[in-house]
């Protein structure tokens, strides 16, 4: 992937911190469920041998067993594209997006339930966490000194980053996946 290649993608995730920012807490998290469905489609699609249909028949197809989150979640681990603590992490935000979407009660990043989720997926990236840490202190912000990252910024703009970051890595993870190459 070439350096140029590499700048579009963190100028992608850059917008998409933006889209979040601009989004209601429901919308922020729904969004971002919304933004790694996308890729994990890219990622497996870029890993399965190629569909014979112009609209890919596993994944994009509703009758499909691969058109939920859930089911790209867990083929793309089994497939090698994701790890375990990923897996984890992006099964933790499914659930979050379905707190916020499948139920009338109000949810925010204040509620309990999704406080203690959104806790957990950054212990479970908790290097990536450090990592945002770490760049605010080299830049000189000295609140950031032995504290945790969500702490100093608060958990939604914790959040907003961590997506960020994720949905980066990942998009320059696509670029990389070999293909299965069909038998003939």
């Amino acid at each position: 992937m070439s350096m140029q290649d590499r700048k579009n993608i963190r100028a992608e995730a850059l917008k998409n911190i933006k889209l979040l920012k601009a989004e209601s807490d429901r919308g922020c998290v729904i969004v971002s469920a919304a933004l790694l469905d996308d890729i994990l489609v890219q990622l497996l699609k870029r890993r399965l041998a190629p569909s014979l249909q112009k609209k890919d028949e596993l994944l994009e197809d509703g009758a499909s067993g691969f058109s939920t989150f859930s089911a790209r979640i867990d083929l793309a681990y089994r497939l090698g594209l994701l790890r375990k603590s990923s897996r984890d992490t992006f099964h933790l935000l499914r659930k979050i997006r379905n707190d916020f979407a499948h139920i009338s009660d109000p949810k925010n990043f204040d509620s309990n339930s999704v406080k203690s989720r959104v806790t957990e997926i950054f212990r479970l990236n908790e290097e990536i966490m450090d990592s945002f840490s770490e760049l605010m202190k080299d830049h000189g912000l000295e609140e950031f000194e032995g504290r945790g990252f969500a702490d100093v910024v608060g958990t939604r703009a914790a959040f907003e980053f961590f997506i960020a970051g994720v949905t980066t890595f990942l998009l320059e993870a696509v670029n990389d996946v070999t293909q299965i190459e069909p038998l003939v």
